[in-house]
């Protein structure tokens, strides 16, 4: 955390939680995990392995298959095998130990390792918020119908109660969500103007205010 400690006298609390949370959450790790190989070290012998793995043989693939569309950062887009986090959780507790409990070594060997080191600039937010928070701010009436999920895979969205996209995701219902969140986000102009809301006023003053922020930032970590 103290490496993002220099971001605190220009943003509040909310954009280094975000910060420090896509650099560190379940997804990164696992991302790290599979790109540095360690995946093909983990042995089907516990329980809590079986119950994460063997019972979805496919679920390690699939996510090694969604990684080459978002190199970064999915934002709720993928499902994370925990188990693929948890290897890489305990191979820096084991450096952390090795080291004779040097954060500052565990940094060094890790850095590279979590490459790309996701900056400020490139923040994102899961679909489903963003989409609730605009429908917040033009004062919109958002709907999750999710009822279908557990027989079809499939979420859809309503906005003022007109149906305006949907998704299908058969592993997780939350992620089934984001997708179909995104998939309005694409293309929000236009389904705003089939609702008649002007919804690029708001839009613009947001952008402008990120700008703002983006420019009062430093690029890069200072080490």
């Amino acid at each position: 955390m103290k490496n993002f400690s220099f971001y605190t006298q220009i943003f509040d609390a909310g954009h280094l939680t975000r910060l420090r949370s896509d650099n560190t959450d379940n997804e990164k790790l696992a991302q790290a995990a599979v790109k540095n190989g360690l995946h093909q070290f983990i042995r089907n012998r516990t329980p809590i392995h079986d119950e994460q793995v063997s019972n979805n043989p496919g679920k390690i693939q699939v996510f090694m298959e969604e990684l080459e569309e978002y190199h970064t950062h999915s934002h709720g887009l993928v499902n994370v095998p925990k188990v693929l986090a948890d290897i890489f959780e305990s191979t820096i507790g084991a450096v952390y130990i090795d080291s004779n409990c040097s954060l500052e070594i565990v940094w060094k060997v890790f850095r590279s390792v979590l490459e790309p080191i996701i900056y400020l600039e490139m923040l994102g937010e899961h679909p489903g918020a963003k989409l609730q928070d605009s429908c917040r701010k033009n004062k919109l009436e958002l709907r999750y119908v999710k009822e279908s999920w557990k027989k079809d895979a499939t979420v859809s969205i309503s906005i003022e109660n007109k149906l305006v996209g949907k998704a299908t995701y058969h592993l997780k219902k939350d992620i089934a969500v984001n997708r179909a969140a995104k998939i309005i986000l694409d293309k929000i102009d236009s389904v705003m103007i089939d609702l008649g809301i002007d919804y690029n006023s708001s839009i613009e003053k947001d952008e402008e205010k990120h700008e703002e922020d983006e420019n009062d930032a430093p690029n890069k970590w200072e080490y």
